[in-house]
């Protein structure tokens, strides 16, 4: 699926191709979730603003609850400071079936890829 997504936007945005940066070594060098969240959020107190949106439903509460919020409360002990987090979205919209497809636009791109 990665490799779908990255040769997706190769394909849609030519001259960024150099520009995909894959973090997922450093990752699972981290480890737990939890330990990765409070490493990403220590560049979120001054560096940068994640845009990003932590959900209380059913399907998500468990994550919201026993990774994210630890995680947030930790760097905010530590620095003193809370990480700069912004809503991506209205979370209303998040189960919208829009999020499952892409642009009538991404056509040309799908079909180069399928070559």
């Amino acid at each position: 699926m990665t490799d779908f997504h990255h040769e997706l936007f190769n394909a849609r945005f030519p001259k960024f191709k150099n520009s995909i940066f894959d973090e997922s070594k450093w990752y699972w060098k981290m480890g737990k979730c939890k330990t990765v969240l409070q490493t990403l959020f220590t560049f979120f107190i001054k560096h940068g603003i994640l845009f990003e949106n932590f959900l209380l439903d059913s399907k998500e509460l468990s994550f919201s609850r026993d990774v994210f919020l630890p995680a947030f409360l930790q760097i905010e002990e530590e620095t003193g400071l809370k990480p700069l987090i912004v809503a991506l979205e209205p979370t209303e919209i998040e189960e919208d079936i829009f999020w499952m497809c892409y642009p009538l636009n991404i056509k040309k791109s799908l079909a180069k890829i399928n070559k």
